[in-house]
């Protein structure tokens, strides 16, 4: 269960989200205060978002999937929805499906994949692969809810040729306790482990993927997997990591210590899992990128991989979003950093 939505005390009915039979998926149910009778109210296939009001009889359904952008409808419990707001259609658009696949990790554990495969390729000739990663606990990526911008970049990608791959790994969320808690007392390993092993099981099943040329790219979370594949990994050719954590004991406390426990008791944890100690082991072509006023990843965390990147002899491109916070919001410096990161993947892994 994800959430609860509503009770209804008058018809002894609660109502929640929840992710039932597919992780990728958000679902409204339904269940009698006594545990019986539960039943999916949302019937189509997506992530379903449900407000109620306070007679727990009406709610607003927010709804998307991954090709189909959000809409809102009114409904009453038990009647069809009725739509009362929709995004701007994107059927002229040509979008490309994206294939959703399965993995497995290494102790059984299934692992959801998604690929994107450019709209045409010479037969015979060989696609270069980027992996899209985010691998943490505050983020699931291969999910049936729209695409949002990431999604349409990667679309873009993908008529210049790229297929873009993602796999969410042990530790990412809307799974059991098991599959989030396989990361206590270190952030990379068990992820990257995964990373490759489906990536191994990718190029496995699809051989016009070039293992020669895959790339790996992220944000957050996403960013720090980026050097930390990087780093510990010589299957990428180039990464692009954005925002990145590059030693936890700079990261938030109330967040890191849920996983990592205090450095004076995970020493070794905190260690392993730093990136600027690895940076003299760093493989591939490496853009990173960083707003000077991130408030979330404080700015030094991209400083301190940068010192030890240039102590380390290593050669690596460095953009600096002055003012900029987290997200690296603005129209002007999303429309450049998101060309930086095309040119990057062109010149590195189709030698544009």
């Amino acid at each position: 269960m994800i959430q609860v939505d509503a009770v209804d005390d008058s018809a002894g009915e609660v109502y929640f989200t929840c992710n039932k039979d597919d992780p990728r998926q958000e679902q409204l149910y339904s269940v009698k205060l006594d545990g019986s009778a539960m039943q999916r109210i949302s019937r189509e296939e997506g992530t379903h978002a449900s407000t109620f009001a306070d007679d727990s009889k009406h709610y607003v359904d927010d709804f998307s999937a991954i090709l189909t952008p959000p809409r809102l409808g009114l409904c009453s419990v038990g009647a069809p929805c009725k739509e009362v707001w929709n995004s701007r259609s994107v059927n002229d658009f040509g979008l490309i499906q994206p294939q959703f696949l399965e993995f497995k990790a290494e102790d059984g554990t299934t692992l959801y994949g998604e690929l994107l495969l450019p709209p045409s390729a010479d037969a015979g000739t060989k696609i270069p692969l980027i992996d899209y990663v985010y691998g943490g606990p505050a983020g699931q990526v291969v999910k049936n809810a729209w695409v949002g911008t990431t999604g349409l970049f990667h679309q873009l990608l993908a008529r210049q040729g790229f297929a873009i791959f993602s796999v969410d790994n042990r530790g990412t969320p809307a799974r059991d306790r098991k599959f989030l808690s396989a990361i206590k007392g270190q952030f990379g390993g068990i992820e990257l482990k995964d990373q490759t092993s489906a990536l191994d099981r990718l190029l496995a099943q699809f051989p016009q993927l070039d293992r020669k040329r895959i790339g790996i790219w992220g944000w957050s979370n996403g960013g720090s997997m980026t050097l930390y594949s990087l780093t510990h990994s010589d299957l990428f050719k180039a990464g692009v990591s954005i925002a990145p954590v590059t030693d936890w004991r700079l990261y938030d406390s109330i967040y890191t210590e849920r996983y990592m426990n205090l450095p004076k008791d995970n020493g070794k944890g905190y260690l392993d899992s730093s990136m600027a100690k690895a940076a003299d082991k760093l493989h591939g072509a490496l853009l990173l990128a960083h707003g000077t006023s991130d408030d979330n990843v404080h700015f030094q965390n991209s400083v301190q991989m940068i010192d030890a990147l240039i102590k380390a002899g290593k050669q690596f491109r460095f953009m600096p979003y002055p003012n900029k916070t987290h997200g690296i919001g603005g129209a002007e410096d999303r429309n450049h950093l998101f060309h930086m990161i095309q040119d990057h993947f062109e010149r590195e892994l189709m030698g544009k």
